[in-house]
């Protein structure tokens, strides 16, 4: 999820100094790429925690509109709704630079090198192969349980069952 963000954030900048004067739209979508990047890595530290009631999602995007009202009216300085050339966009595109470095920099030598975005995507990758294992397991956990004892008659489900149990899922 990080590696996304990241590039989704690389890709907002990139165009935000061809677009930023033309309408809400691309303003918005640059708010918005700056607020992901900012509430992963404050999710990452610890900053944000998620609750285990409701939706997750719901919560993230709670955390990005808040994170982008807070953006806008940080960096809106004529109070226009929205972030226009000059001063203002220099300075989304400024901390949004800080932000990116932070993310993917882990050397701290100012420079994003190729091993530092696959040391990213190989993270990534390993985040998502265990969120939806956990997620996978926890849905094959409730479909034994309401098998119950005809468990052994479901080859596929026994198997998946069996491999959450061993992995530690359940």
């Amino acid at each position: 999820m990080k590696f996304i963000v990241t590039m989704f954030f690389c890709i907002g900048l990139a165009g935000s100094q061809a677009y930023a004067g033309f309408g809400n739209s691309q303003n918005d979508k640059i708010l918005e790429t700056m607020a992901t990047a900012i509430v992963l890595q404050d999710m990452e530290d610890g900053v944000i925690v998620l609750q285990d009631e409701g939706n997750l999602f719901d919560q993230i995007r709670q955390f990005i509109e808040e994170t982008k009202t807070f953006l806008l009216e940080t960096y809106d300085y004529n109070g226009n709704g929205r972030i226009d050339f000059g001063e203002e966009l220099d300075g989304v595109v400024e901390f949004g630079q800080s932000i990116l470095l932070t993310l993917v920099d882990r050397d701290y030598d100012g420079v994003i090198q190729p091993d530092e975005i696959k040391a990213l995507v190989d993270e990534l990758l390993a985040t998502a192969r265990e969120q939806i294992s956990v997620l996978a397991c926890e849905q094959i956990g409730n479909a034994a349980e309401r098998a119950g004892p005809w468990l052994r008659f479901r080859p596929v489900l026994n198997a998946l069952y069996q491999r959450c149990l061993v992995q530690g899922y359940l």
